[in-house]
């Protein structure tokens, strides 16, 4: 249940992506496969539950959003398109692959 089955996530969050399955769990919450509604896109929705960090986790994560935001837009790393804190005490970061760019004829 909760942030296991993404029933929890916030209204605004399920009106706009169509949540499946996880695709892993971390020391924070986990990852789960989504799909935007209007253009199909695949994305990772990143799902933490802020109640369970503790003091030196609030820093790993404000790292790791750091790093996001510093290679966002970079053709090697995933994009970074939202990050939203929810009243129900969840983090939740939405990432997009970036897409592979066809090699050009030689």
């Amino acid at each position: 249940r909760g942030i296991a089955s993404g029933q929890d996530l916030p209204a605004a969050l399920l009106a706009h992506y169509e949540i499946h399955e996880t695709l892993g769990y971390g020391g924070f919450g986990k990852v789960k496969l989504a799909v935007h509604r209007l253009s199909n896109e695949k994305v990772a929705i990143k799902i933490i539950d802020l109640d369970a960090l503790r003091p030196g986790d609030v820093k790993r994560v404000e790292r790791e959003l750091n790093a996001f935001k510093l290679v966002n837009g970079h053709p090697c790393f995933p994009r970074l398109y939202q990050v939203r804190c929810a009243a129900s005490s969840m983090g939740i970061f939405v990432i997009r692959k970036k897409k592979k760019r066809k090699k050009e004829k030689e």
